[in-house]
């Protein structure tokens, strides 16, 4: 199923009740509690959620390549109900297209999304609207450098609303935790503490190169 995340839930009653027997159902949504606890309250013993990450800001069949899933990882996130087997088929499936599958609850998954994918993707969108209010000469004066960092930005609005709808407990206890490096980088800057800001950047840089 590769419907917009709000409307998973919904789509799984509808095909859950024509499904064949022995036939398998997956997803590629980017959150995956409330799919997997629908399934799981309706019984579907034949669901296994999944979540391939992979692609960029662009969209539509214009923007597909052969390539696209190669080496990228994939969640495949079980649920009780699930029969073993079909969820190594699963996981068979994403590996046969030459994806790193990863196992994790429905909730671990989210938790970890929320923290590594969709708080950057609001991250920079705040950043970009904080740049819309100012003057439109200042975009002239931008390098490569802005928009390398505001890329994900381009992204679809109306998925990325659906995510900050499905998942937004989560998203709400990632900012937390940004927020409190947010209010250390002001305070290093208004105590004027270079020693220290230095030492800050050189661990975001580390983990920055950590993750090429």
């Amino acid at each position: 199923m590769c419907t917009p995340v709000v409307h998973l839930s919904e789509m799984l009653g509808e095909i859950g009740a024509v499904l064949p027997e022995g036939c398998i159902l997956t997803d590629v949504g980017s959150t995956k509690a409330n799919i997997c606890k629908a399934a799981s309250e309706a019984n579907l013993v034949s669901f296994v959620g999944s979540h391939p990450i992979a692609g960029s800001q662009k969209t539509g069949l214009e923007n597909a390549r052969a390539d696209l899933f190669e080496k990228c990882p994939c969640f495949v996130t079980p649920i009780e109900t699930n029969d073993l087997a079909n969820c190594e088929k699963v996981t068979d499936f994403w590996q046969s297209l030459d994806m790193n599958v990863m196992r994790a609850t429905p909730e671990e998954h989210d938790q970890t999304l929320a923290h590594v994918s969709h708080l950057p993707h609001f991250l920079v969108s705040a950043l970009c609207h904080a740049l819309a209010n100012q003057p439109a000469e200042w975009s002239k004066g931008s390098g490569q450098g802005l928009r390398d960092a505001t890329r994900i930005a381009a992204g679809s609005p109306t998925i990325w609303r659906d995510i900050a709808q499905q998942n937004r407990s989560e998203i709400l206890k990632a900012l937390d935790h940004f927020d409190v490096e947010s209010k250390n980088l002001r305070r290093m800057l208004e105590e004027n503490d270079s020693e220290n800001l230095f030492h800050w950047l050189n661990k975001s840089k580390a983990y920055r190169e950590s993750i090429e």
